[in-house]
């Protein structure tokens, strides 16, 4: 991805590109996620741009991972209230959200993604 290469010419990262089984990871969400993002997590791994936007790991079943977060939101989905905070967009489930990074202000960021897109 063209714009991921200059995002690593501007913060100088240089390391050792991390392994991820993305097919692992996209079996369980049952659905595909964004190259551009896969890129981002291979090349930079966990951690926060600036101290500000952090990217949810990815290859950790821990509640603060991309797949912990995503289960915990699906386990809460229940709750009127949980249902409400999202409206009009549904927990992933073949089409929904999914989260994906955070702002250290408390902001959380998702893709509202679709299997059939």
């Amino acid at each position: 991805m063209e714009w991921v290469s200059e995002l690593i010419s501007l913060t100088g990262r240089q390391s050792e590109r991390r392994e991820v089984d993305w097919a692992d990871i996209e079996r369980e969400l049952g659905t595909p996620l964004p190259d551009d993002f896969k890129e981002i997590c291979e090349v930079f791994g966990h951690g926060a741009f600036s101290g500000f936007l952090e990217l949810l790991p990815v290859d950790s079943a821990k509640p603060h991972s991309l797949p912990g977060r995503w289960n915990s939101l699906k386990d809460q989905w229940d709750n009127p209230q949980v249902q409400a905070l999202f409206d009009p967009y549904p927990v992933f489930k073949g089409s929904g959200l999914i989260p994906w990074g955070q702002s250290m202000a408390e902001a959380s960021y998702y893709w509202v993604a679709a299997t059939d897109a």
